[in-house]
């Protein structure tokens, strides 16, 4: 019989893998009959990916949920949990059929099972290497579809506190509804907005827009910060902020103090 942890983890690693799928592709769609399965799969652990690998064929399909660059959990074609070394030495080969192919879908790592993280420690920056040779015969590999964001203009006075506090707070928001949904998620955008309410910005499905001072946004992002540690917790909110700290470039002793509320 299997027990209530056991259920209620298979549920949040199936909803993990419909949830990686809905996210824009690193890879899309590459050919299996031209991509080497098993490079691509040393080229994601070299570098430390999170996320989902989906092998697709008319006759079934494979999911892996690869957590700092390792495999921890993966669907057969017969939706079975099976093991994760076993299911991908049987996917390699089984990936040489023609017909098939592989999509990549990176995932923010605070989305994961805080055990995965706990038992797992932060690998240290890779050694930059070359782009893999990946294709067995001609270049099929596809990037993501999103263009390079434009350059921004030259920031003025307060300029760079509005763009790192923006992105902190549709940071917050974007991740707190993946892990929630969106019933909560508009819960928190209205509390949001309240927070911003006659300072000309508004804050509409995730995305910040208009004109707002610092100080107004400051309060939002706080807002927010209060609100996801309630509902998802502390580890949550500090593993989230500190991955938005980490894209942004900022220091955390510079602005993880404030977000927290000390």
């Amino acid at each position: 019989m299997i027990s209530d942890d056991v259920r209620q983890g298979e549920e949040q690693l199936g909803n993990l893998l419909v949830e990686g799928l809905e996210a824009p592709p690193l890879y899309r769609d590459l050919a299996t009959a031209y991509t080497d399965l098993e490079g691509l799969l040393r080229f994601l652990r070299h570098r430390s990916f999170s996320g989902v690998v989906a092998v697709r064929w008319p006759q079934g399909a494979y999911y892996l949920l690869v957590f700092r660059g390792t495999v921890r959990y993966a669907r057969t074609p017969l939706g079975a949990h099976t093991d994760p070394e076993q299911a991908t030495a049987l996917l390699a080969r089984e990936a040489e059929h023609p017909d098939g192919v592989i999509s990549v879908h990176p995932l923010p790592e605070e989305l994961f099972p805080e055990a995965w993280i706990e038992s797992q420690p932060v690998p240290s920056e890779p050694v930059p290497e070359a782009s893999p040779q990946l294709e067995r015969r001609a270049p099929e590999v596809e990037a993501s579809e999103a263009e390079p964001p434009l350059p921004e203009p030259t920031p003025g006075p307060d300029a760079e506190d509005v763009r790192v506090w923006t992105k902190m707070l549709e940071g917050l928001y974007q991740r707190y509804q993946r892990l929630v949904g969106p019933g909560p998620a508009r819960q928190l955008e209205r509390e949001i907005q309240a927070v911003l309410a006659g300072c000309g910005g508004v804050f509409v499905e995730g995305r910040l827009q208009g004109p707002v001072e610092v100080q107004v946004l400051k309060a939002a992002v706080a807002r927010c910060a209060e609100i996801v540690r309630k509902v998802a917790g502390q580890a949550f909110l500090v593993r989230t902020a500190q991955g938005l700290l980490r894209e942004l470039g900022v220091a955390e002793v510079d602005l993880l103090g404030q977000l927290m509320g000390s």
